[in-house]
């Protein structure tokens, strides 16, 4: 459906003597293949750089998940991180050169496994002081190991390192705009309910445009093409919630903003896979298909208690003779 829609648009536009020069879209579909076979002139396509990173950190965590390397550094979820920063990080400081994002993205796992002969001086802290560098990122500082996950790794970078992705990479488009409209629109249009059978979908959909381009100012200005006076309350309401959209954009523009979600979502992934090394996976897709009802699942505190209980009285009574006595703190002076 997604190819047939955008093949449309295109030939639309072109009745309108337009013609799009290119289009910034994911990697999802075959969108690309029909409008180079169905479309008469020339579109060139971008790739949308949030969609990449999305699609890179889904495979490595589905690679996480799905494979273990034995005497091999464990894929967590900072490693992950740590990977998809640099590719970020990567493409975006080598804007506009697809030769310079091929490297960099080939260097990105030689780096992370302590090999630097390939890195560039500008971006590789190794180059600068190789006696007391460290990875900021990576757990305890140290390079990963394992020969085996080092070449899976490559694996997974080598397909966004080719010439055809490079050149849709370098210019860095992004498509947040479209998802925005696309999410006021559904707002208005649900796709819980099939409006697309009404002579009322048109109008829902002209709402969300108008909504997205004029603010909430739009439901005044119509009731005014109408000769209808907008209310007190009406009005005010509109005004209020223009000004709360224009000052959350501004907000959620700022680098301190951006750094802190950062944090607050980093902090979620670790205290998730804390969880889980403590007390197991409790929700996954199909976890609890074949599940044996009479098993019981057990964590480290009741292993523990179990191997207490199940202690001799005389090994018992030694661990209590060795922990010292409770010593009492001393109680601070008034200042």
């Amino acid at each position: 459906m997604e190819p047939a829609s955008a093949v449309e648009m295109f030939n639309n536009a072109e009745k309108q003597k337009v013609k799009y020069a290119f289009y910034t879209g994911d990697d999802d579909s075959r969108t690309e293949a029909h409008i180079r076979q169905k479309v008469s002139y020339g579109v060139e396509k971008f790739s949308d750089i949030i969609h990449m990173k999305r699609s890179l950190t889904t495979r490595l965590h589905n690679f996480s998940h799905n494979t273990k390397f034995a005497n091999s550094s464990i894929l967590s979820q900072k490693v992950i991180n740590y990977l998809v920063k640099c590719f970020s990080y990567g493409v975006a400081q080598s804007k506009g050169n697809a030769k310079a994002i091929q490297a960099t993205i080939n260097c990105i796992v030689p780096h992370s496994f302590g090999d630097h002969k390939n890195c560039d001086t500008k971006w590789c802290r190794f180059m600068q002081d190789p006696a007391s560098y460290k990875h900021h990122d990576l757990p305890y500082g140290k390079d990963l190991f394992g020969d085996k996950l080092r070449s899976a790794l490559e694996n997974i970078f080598s397909d966004y390192c080719t010439d055809a992705v490079a050149d849709k990479l370098a210019h860095m488009t992004n498509s947040p705009r479209n998802e925005a409209l696309n999410s006021v629109v559904g707002s208005k249009n649900p796709k819980i309910r099939f409006y697309g059978g009404s002579d009322s979908n048109d109008f829902h959909v002209a709402c969300g445009v108008a909504q997205t381009n004029l603010r909430y100012g739009y439901v005044s200005q119509t009731l005014e093409a109408l000769n209808v006076e907008p209310a007190k309350y009406c009005t005010e309401y509109n005004d209020r919630m223009t000004t709360k959209v224009l000052q959350d954009k501004i907000r959620k523009s700022i680098v301190d903003f951006k750094r802190r979600s950062s944090q607050l979502n980093s902090q979620k992934c670790s205290q998730t896979a804390r969880k889980e090394a403590r007390e197991g996976k409790t929700y996954e897709t199909g976890i609890g298909l074949n599940f044996e009802l009479t098993s019981i699942v057990s964590s480290p505190v009741t292993d523990w208690q179990g191997r207490v209980m199940a202690m001799p009285h005389n090994q018992f009574k030694e661990i209590e003779d060795f922990v010292p006595k409770i010593t009492l703190r001393p109680v601070a002076k008034e200042v």
